[in-house]
């Protein structure tokens, strides 16, 4: 594993989510702009479908960001453990200096 790599796919769903979050919010402003002024039956059936609907993609768009924290953690953690670990097996060599 790259942790660099691991690093930047973090980073890269972070800012996916965020824009699908964002263009979750205009969605749900024009849904909402679009039942001020829908009456009727199927009004009503289209306001319960995108509750639904929004509830559920919330959900998963808040999974999507909690995993793009993670991955950012553990890239970094990896590095850490990396650099540690190298600086480890230098000292276990006792070579001489160059």
């Amino acid at each position: 594993m790259v942790p660099a790599e691991v690093t930047d796919a973090g980073q890269f769903m972070r800012m996916t989510a965020e824009e699908l979050i964002n263009g979750m919010r205009s969605l749900d402003n024009e849904v909402a702009d679009l039942l001020k002024t829908w009456q009727g039956r199927s009004a009503t059936d289209y306001s319960d479908g995108w509750t639904e609907v929004h509830k559920g993609a919330s959900e998963v768009l808040q999974a999507l960001q909690e995993m793009a924290e993670l991955l950012g953690v553990t890239g970094t953690v990896f590095a850490d453990m990396d650099q540690g670990n190298a600086s480890g097996f230098g000292s276990l060599l006792n070579l001489p200096p160059v």
